[in-house]
């Protein structure tokens, strides 16, 4: 059985002149203010005076030429337009999160763009006076924006350790994952900080050389950077060709790793 919602767009669609493209409008400005609401989860008033101050948002295909093997791949951006100058750097300092909480709400884009907003577009407010909704329960999001920012510092501390090389070697990780275990030391501050087992998983089979002869390093770097490495062990890739843990822009993407093979790596 069809769906409500497919069942209305239908039917829209064949009563209404570009019914069909005002219920996708509709409902991309639905998404977008949850996944606002679940950005800024911390609080619901910033939520919606970013909301308030965003003067339209589109989800469109970009048709200029592109170079590199997937030029001829749709490459589908969404653009925000705001005027505001202060909620413009806001938007940009949460830009990666908003673009994940997006995609959860079901709109996958390759860019998230943020437009100055200019001329007549500066009075319009498709999201209006926002109130401060509750946002919906965000634990979940809470724990995916710690694991960015420790893959993050982990990023950094490969950048400190390899340098110039630090692109290479990170591009030849095709999964990295940081997951938290207890440490049963007798110093308290051990015993109170958060320690970690890293996996770091690749297809290239001189890999585990490379790390061998750095892992003290990364873990020191690691350490100095606030990020406790209890472990770093590498492990063959067997998944996606073109799977890369630390792109080279947007944020880390996030490994899960079992209780089992976490145990497995101490």
């Amino acid at each position: 059985m069809a769906g409500l919602g497919s069942e209305l767009s239908r039917l829209v669609a064949q009563t209404i002149p570009d019914g069909a493209y005002a219920v996708k409008v509709a409902r991309n400005h639905m998404a977008f203010q949850r996944a606002a609401y679940a950005t800024w989860f911390e609080s619901a008033a910033t939520a919606a005076l970013v909301l308030a101050h965003i003067n339209a948002f589109y989800v469109r295909r970009d048709d200029r030429p592109r170079r590199g093997p997937d030029r001829d791949k749709p490459y589908i951006v969404a653009e925000v337009c705001i005027h505001d100058s202060t909620v413009r750097s806001e938007v940009n300092a949460r830009r990666e999160m908003l673009k994940l909480a997006l995609a959860r709400e079901g709109i996958h884009v390759e860019e998230l763009r943020i437009v100055v907003s200019r001329w007549g577009m500066k009075e319009r407010h498709p999201f209006g006076p926002q109130q401060a909704a509750p946002a919906e329960p965000a634990p979940r999001y809470q724990r995916e924006r710690r694991k960015i920012a420790e893959l993050q510092t982990l990023k950094r501390a490969f950048c400190l350790v390899f340098g110039e090389a630090a692109e290479s070697v990170l591009d030849r990780v095709s999964a990295a994952c940081l997951e938290e275990v207890l440490w049963d030391d007798a110093d308290m501050a051990c015993r109170l900080s958060r320690w970690y087992v890293c996996r770091l998983y690749s297809a290239d089979a001189s890999f585990e050389r490379v790390i061998a002869a750095y892992r003290d390093a990364l873990m020191a770097q690691a350490k100095v950077l606030g990020l406790n490495l209890r472990a770093v062990t590498c492990h063959p890739w067997t998944g996606a060709a073109n799977a890369r843990a630390f792109p080279v822009a947007g944020h880390p993407c996030i490994c899960e790793l079992s209780d089992e093979e976490g145990a497995a790596a101490l």
